[in-house]
């Protein structure tokens, strides 16, 4: 019901139990209509916060309305006179209840009519009201001077504009028209199918294995796009960093397939052989060390030819690589030749990607110690200053540093795959 709501096509209005007042996005909805009113405020909160959200266009409109001289009546007004919860965020809802709860269910439940208690002016919720306003702002006074504002200005700079603003913007856009992810679940048997703009089902009905357990119940929706996923929480939001999409690659690269393969390029002058071998460069760190942002495990391509001759500028033709997939090459009748062919080239590549390993370490080393070098810096000429800098984090950021120059030099190339290249006389070598 939630997904049909969320549907342009579908629901206008949706009614729902308490169920719905929490961890479901109705951003894209301006009005809530309260058929009751919780006791406790931050429920009150977990109700609003359903439509005033990330990804909120409009204004919220709150429509909330009791039976004159009811409990509920007593409430609305100990919301609205008393805490202001209706127009602003209430942060210590949850305090003034402890403070005043008691007192207010005591005259809500009491036996008589509100107005013989004295609703009105010098009433007795009235008089309550008047003193959990002064409370609520003795409280927010003290939550207004508990914060750091030198952090709120620094969190926002540059919130609008930049290169890592601009590249998500970019991200998402590519990646709302990108199927790379119904592409990779084709290779283990998940079928698709569209269900609507940028929804689409994923059905596990041909999976080859037990791998996913976003499968294990059966088909399931999912999108690519930011703004469907925000206002449908019952889609799979497939970006890079899902679970789903990343235990499928890991299958891939953690099998054998495609680590060696043979391609005939016509191309290439006669009686030329090529190896191109891919690196990548692995350097074991504990998780919380992010040595990652150093030293990314980009892929480190080598290209040798039979005279040990390095050729990086190399690239297959385009005609070689559509025909790679209509021909078949037995290389069982070519093992002579290639024993004596491949382990010298794996050797040279060897060597050469060495060198560019020990340049990316350095490059890496030298990063890590002006990034962190630089923080350390700061933070110590901050701490002379500002009390709220701890040394703890200066320790812990010295031991970072430390831990860094220590892992990266250890860091080594691993041979990942391996194409050998030939031009089509090739295929008349004697066996």
């Amino acid at each position: 019901n939630a997904a049909y709501f969320a549907d342009p096509e579908g629901a206008r209005l949706l009614i729902a139990s308490e169920i719905g007042a929490e961890g479901r996005n109705f951003q894209f909805a301006q009005h809530l209509i309260f058929w009751d009113l919780p006791l406790d405020p931050d429920m009150l909160e977990q109700r609003i916060g359903r439509l005033d959200r990330i990804g909120q266009r409009g204004d919220v409109h709150l429509h909330a309305s009791a039976i004159e001289n009811s409990p509920q009546h007593a409430l609305l007004r100990w919301y609205a006179d008393g805490l202001d919860a209706f127009t602003g965020v209430c942060a210590d809802g949850r305090e003034l209840l402890n403070e005043f709860g008691a007192e207010l269910t005591s005259l809500a439940l009491a036996e008589g009519n509100l107005c013989d208690r004295g609703v009105g002016e010098g009433g007795a919720i009235e008089q309550l009201n008047a003193r959990t306003r002064a409370r609520h702002a003795e409280l927010s006074a003290q939550i207004l001077r508990g914060r750091d504002r030198l952090l709120e200005l620094a969190s926002q700079q540059g919130a609008d504009v930049g290169a890592l603003r601009a590249a998500l913007l970019a991200d998402d856009e590519r990646a709302a028209s990108d199927d790379y992810p119904l592409r990779l679940f084709e290779q283990f048997g998940v079928h698709h199918e569209s269900l609507g703009k940028n929804i689409w089902l994923l059905d596990p009905e041909y999976l080859t294995l037990d791998a996913f357990e976003a499968f294990k119940h059966g088909a399931c929706s999912a999108t690519f796009d930011r703004a469907v996923a925000l206002a449908r929480d019952d889609l799979l939001f497939l970006r890079a960093d899902h679970p789903l999409l990343l235990a499928a690659e890991d299958l891939v690269l953690g099998s054998e397939t495609g680590n060696a393969a043979f391609l005939l390029d016509e191309g290439l002058p006669a009686r030329t052989v090529l190896l191109e071998a891919v690196y990548v460069l692995e350097c074991v760190a504990p998780r919380h060390l992010h040595v990652e942002r150093y030293l990314p495990p980009n892929p480190i391509r080598i290209v040798v030819d039979t005279r040990l001759q390095l050729r990086d500028s190399f690239v297959p033709s385009a005609r070689a690589l559509e025909r790679a997939s209509e021909r078949t090459v037995d290389l069982q009748r070519y093992r002579k030749p290639l024993a004596a062919l491949v382990p010298p080239l794996v050797k040279r590549a060897g060597e050469a990607v060495a060198v560019l390993a020990t340049q990316r370490i350095e490059a890496a080393t030298t990063a890590a110690s002006q990034l962190l070098g630089h923080e350390i810096e700061r933070l110590t000429a901050l701490a002379a200053v500002n009390p709220a800098v701890r040394a703890e984090e200066i320790d812990v950021l010295v031991g970072e540093l430390a831990s860094l120059r220590d892992l990266l030099p250890q860091a080594r190339p691993r041979l990942d795959s391996l194409r050998l290249v030939a031009s089509p006389d090739f295929l008349r070598l004697p066996g």
